[in-house]
C-alpha cells in the first residue's frame, strides 16, 4: 500500500501537468464568458506550475524535467495554439499591407 510520500510525489509529478494540460485545453474551446472565466484559470494553473516547478528545481527533485518542460510548453501553446474566439478575415479589396495608408493596418 503507498504511503503519503508516494502519493503526494504521484499527484506532484503526474497530477499537475494534467491539470495545466486541461485549463489550456478549456481556454483554447470555451467562448465568451466561459472564455473569460477559462483565462484566469489558466492564468492561475500556470503561476503554481511555475512556483512548484522553482520548487521542484531548488530540491534537485527528480520531475524536475517534466515541470520544466510542462511550464514551457503551456507557454508556447498557449501563445500558438488558435482559440475559437479568434476571429480571421479576409478583406478582398487589399491584399497587402502595402495597399493600405500609412501607419493603418486593415
Amino acid at each position: 500500500m503507498p504511503d503519503l510520500s508516494q502519493i503526494t510525489h504521484f499527484a506532484d509529478t503526474v497530477a499537475l501537468p494534467l491539470i495545466g494540460v486541461w485549463s489550456l485545453v478549456a481556454l483554447k474551446l470555451s467562448v465568451g464568458d466561459a472564455e473569460q472565466r477559462a483565462q484566469r484559470r489558466f492564468f492561475l494553473t500556470l503561476i503554481v506550475m511555475t512556483i512548484v516547478t522553482l520548487r521542484t528545481v531548488i530540491a534537485c527533485d527528480h520531475s524536475w524535467l517534466i515541470h520544466t518542460t510542462m511550464t514551457g510548453s503551456m507557454i508556447v501553446a498557449s501563445l500558438v495554439l488558435p482559440s475559437r474566439s479568434d476571429d480571421v478575415t479576409w478583406n478582398s479589396e487589399t491584399t497587402s499591407l502595402t495597399e493600405a495608408p500609412y501607419g493603418q493596418v486593415t
